[in-house]
């Protein structure tokens, strides 16, 4: 699908994992399992005192991949993906498993370029967890519009959904 939608550079590997963007100083993401006993189980993202410098871009519960908002319940059980800018907020955070992470770059004359994410032909099934632009790092919402130029940070319910894009 990305190569129908012109969206690889084929100079550049566009496979990443958590462990790539562990070593990126600008953006860290984590991700852990939720268990019974801990502080923020059974409360909203609003409520659980999360730093506010750390968003919570994805939460995987039981196969299914959700784009949390401020009144989403963390239940036991949930996996968390959390972005934020340093690694000194994650203190707060145990050490999690990789997430499988694709990052693809838009082409201007690809088929979803200046088109908000819903209306874009990209598979439903593929969560876009964040949007680098320039110098900035965008969590994006079914309105956010793809430009040109823009590296989609990607991933679905299993890495063969996310190794999709780059075969097809």
């Amino acid at each position: 699908m990305a190569r129908k939608l012109d969206l690889i550079d084929d100079d550049q590997s566009v496979l990443k994992t958590f462990n790539d963007y562990k070593e990126n100083k600008s953006t860290k993401l984590i991700e852990f399992t939720i268990s019974e006993n801990s502080p923020i189980a059974n409360k909203s993202i609003m409520d659980s005192n999360i730093p506010e410098d750390i968003l919570v871009v994805m939460i995987k519960r039981k196969g299914d991949v959700l784009v949390p908002n401020g009144s989403t319940v963390i239940l036991p059980g949930d996996t968390l993906v959390l972005s934020g800018n340093t690694l000194a907020n994650f203190e707060y955070y145990k050490e999690g498993k990789s997430t499988n992470l694709v990052e693809i770059s838009v082409n201007s004359d690809s088929s979803i370029a200046n088109k908000s994410i819903k209306d874009s032909n990209i598979n439903k099934d593929i969560l876009i967890v964040m949007i680098k632009r320039n110098d900035k790092v965008i969590v994006p919402n079914g309105n956010t519009v793809i430009k040109p130029k823009d590296i989609l940070v990607v991933t679905a319910n299993d890495f063969e959904e996310v190794e999709s894009l780059v075969i097809a």
